[in-house]
């Protein structure tokens, strides 16, 4: 895949495509993809966002735990990772050892 190309049923990089419901071109035409097509405004509405982050140290999640006793869920037994939740923002953080 070229750069800067969205592969099928992930979305657009670009935000302002995304808003627009723009697709990227295809070369070669067909329905679609560039060359003509309707461009139509769509409303877009965010519900599931993924980042990941790597630091130097390992993270301990017994700290975590112990300072936010409220808003985690962690049992290394069931699930290495410590589910961390907040109610507004709405949101749910997974965070393991690791980052």
């Amino acid at each position: 895949m070229q750069k800067g190309a969205c592969s099928p049923g992930t979305g657009h990089r670009a935000p302002d495509r995304a808003r627009t419901g723009d697709r990227p071109s295809n070369p070669r035409g067909g329905p679609g993809r560039g060359r003509g097509a309707s461009h139509r405004k769509v409303d877009v509405e965010v519900v599931n966002v993924v980042a990941t982050a790597s630091f130097a140290h390992p993270i301990d999640l017994r700290v975590i735990q112990r300072a936010f006793a409220g808003e985690v869920q962690w049992n290394p037994k069931q699930f290495p990772g410590l589910v961390f939740r907040l109610k507004r923002p709405k949101t749910a953080t997974l965070i393991f050892t690791s980052g």
